[in-house]
Order: C-alpha cells, then sequence, then structure tokens
C-alpha cells in the first residue's frame, strides 16, 4: 500500500494458519501468559502475514494485552485519540482466542436513527485476526466472557515508527468510576436480553466518545492543550514493560515494549 492507501485503510479480516495459532495458545493460559513468547511470535508469524497482505513493511508496535471481555466492551471504544496536525497511519489487531462478534463504526457522524444502521457486524471465528484503523470505532455486543489478544499501536513502516512513537501519552484511568460502573450494569441487561431499552446510552457514549469527552466525565482527563502533539490513549491497566515481566504474567494488563510516558 503507498502512503495515502494506508491512511485511508479502515479494517480487514485475516485468518491466522493453524499452526501458527496452536504456537500462539502454548504461550497463553487460562490466568496468564507468557508475553515474551508472544512479542517474538507477532515479529515471526503474524507481522510477516501482515507484510504479506497488507504490504507492510517491517511494522512495529507499542503494546499488547490480553482482555476478558466484561460489560464495558458492549459499548464502544476506540484504541487512540489522534492529537497531532495529520492524519497518520497507525493500526490495531485483535486476535480472536475464542469465537466473538464484533460490531464497527466508521464514522460517529450520524443521527439516533441511523445508529443501528450504520454498525457493521463481523463474525470472529477462533483463530481470526481483525486488523483495524486504530480510530476506528468498536464493540463486542454479545459475548460471554470471551478472551481477545489485542496487539495496539502498529505502525506499519519503521519509518513512521521513529517519526511517531515518541507522540504517544497514555493517560491513566481508574475503573472504578461511576461511567465505568454503569457499563458495567447495563451489560448485565445484555445476558438478560433488555439492552434494547438503552439504546439511547449507548448512542449518547458514542458521541462522547467521538468528541473525546467520555472521560473528562469522569474528571480523569487532562485539558486538551497537553493533548496537542500526541497520540493519546486511555487505560485502566496496569502498564508494564516487555523486558520486566514475568514468564507467567496475569492477563488484563498492559505490556509495552516502548516506555511510553504516562500521565
Amino acid at each position: 500500500m503507498s502512503n495515502e492507501q494506508l491512511k485511508q485503510y479502515k479494517y480487514d479480516k485475516v485468518s491466522i494458519k493453524k499452526g501458527n495459532f496452536n504456537k500462539l495458545l502454548k504461550h497463553i493460559h487460562k490466568d496468564g501468559a507468557n508475553y515474551k513468547e508472544i512479542d517474538k511470535w507477532v515479529d515471526k508469524k503474524l507481522f510477516p502475514q501482515f507484510e504479506k497482505i497488507f504490504l507492510f513493511k517491517n511494522p512495529q508496535y507499542q503494546k499488547m494485552q490480553i482482555e476478558t471481555l466484561g460489560g464495558k466492551h458492549h459499548f464502544f471504544n476506540r484504541d487512540i485519540f489522534n492529537y497531532l496536525d495529520e492524519k497518520i497511519p497507525i493500526f490495531s489487531s485483535i486476535i480472536c482466542l475464542e469465537d466473538v462478534e464484533i460490531n464497527l463504526i466508521n464514522s460517529p457522524d450520524i443521527t439516533f436513527k441511523d445508529y443501528k444502521k450504520n454498525q457493521i457486524k463481523i463474525i470472529l471465528k477462533k483463530g481470526d485476526c481483525l486488523i483495524i484503523d486504530s480510530e476506528i470505532y468498536y464493540c463486542f455486543p454479545s459475548h460471554n466472557n470471551q478472551k481477545i489478544l489485542k496487539i495496539n499501536n502498529i505502525f506499519p513502516t519503521m519509518a513512521y515508527y521513529n517519526k511517531y512513537n515518541q507522540s504517544a501519552l497514555h493517560i491513566k484511568t481508574n475503573n472504578k468510576n461511576f461511567i465505568d460502573h454503569v457499563y458495567s450494569r447495563l451489560g448485565i441487561c445484555f445476558k438478560k436480553k433488555i439492552h434494547h431499552r438503552y439504546t439511547w446510552f449507548h448512542f449518547f457514549h458514542l458521541y462522547l466518545l467521538s468528541k473525546d469527552l467520555h472521560q473528562k466525565c469522569n474528571l480523569q482527563d487532562l485539558p486538551n492543550e497537553k493533548k496537542t502533539g500526541r497520540i493519546v490513549s486511555y487505560q485502566p491497566y496496569k502498564q508494564v514493560l516487555l523486558p520486566n515481566v514475568e514468564k507467567k504474567a496475569p492477563i488484563d494488563q498492559t505490556i509495552c515494549k516502548d516506555n511510553i510516558e504516562v500521565a
């Protein structure tokens, strides 16, 4: 892909070769994972597949985590907020350790009436990998605590990585706040099949997300002037540098290849 094509790219699904996927599963256990081996797997197995399919050239990533899907995952999310003065190609990949359904929205500039119609539904099987523009909106509308492996802040070339990797800024959030409590409680509604009553709340959350106001409502954000020139992400998870991670580390924490600044 050319630089302009990379900037316009939104999403695609690929199936990881069965043998390669089985090698990944050897490093993931019920309550922990060997992230150093997963890092090697990403570089030796996953990224070469990306290079063949998407014409990436020596891609680099900044962080990864294994997530257990819960109530908050029913709501739309996006992985980065770009406060640079230009659009850059930066991607996330979602690797399904179990079958799962995901919905995407390319643009939040929609009315409440069109909210459901504009969602792109994708069924992902165990071993599938979805690569998305890190600014795209996604959610998991129906799940049963499945686990996924996320590789975030993927730069498609070494040149992009060298230019922008120091721009990343993680804003640490506390998941014991009012809005996350609401997410958790409304997540129960999906199991009881009554979530259709709260579509307005999901739409309102998407609106807040599109304006980067969702964490301001929790009083957990920085002023916009402090985010200027940065690639911002919000994370409630503990951040651990890859060289310092234990051989069998707990899941639901962020493993960083780079020492990303945390605010």
